[in-house]
């Protein structure tokens, strides 16, 4: 915990999706930051691959998820709710960040497949 992860899928020596991670120590969750697939590998699986990395390190280090989805991005939030996410609220704009989003999470007992 405490550190930023990024897990890569390539094919061949070409990377065709990242994903991105950080577990703050002073924290309860795990924050998933970030998911790109390359275009023209979307519907492949690459996604699915590098959200079970990131679900397998955050149910290893035994703590749930929190994912924020900007509103109105309902790729990523169908994404998320086929992963098993819920929403848990909407966090609203501040002054250092403009955009609101949904809350998005992953418990526990949804990790381990309970």
């Amino acid at each position: 915990p405490g550190k930023v992860l990024v897990w890569a899928a390539a094919t061949g020596e070409r990377v065709v999706g990242y994903a991105f991670a950080d577990a703050p120590p002073e924290d309860a969750y795990t924050y998933w930051k970030g998911m790109t697939i390359a275009r023209g590998y979307d519907g492949q699986g690459v996604g699915r691959a590098l959200e079970l990395e990131r679900q397998a390190w955050a149910r290893r280090i035994g703590r749930p998820v929190r994912a924020l989805i900007v509103i109105g991005n309902n790729r990523s939030m169908d994404f998320f709710q086929r992963q098993g996410f819920a929403q848990v609220g909407i966090q609203e704009p501040t002054p250092e960040q403009l955009l609101r989003f949904n809350v998005m999470e992953l418990g526990l007992a949804a990790l381990s497949g309970a």
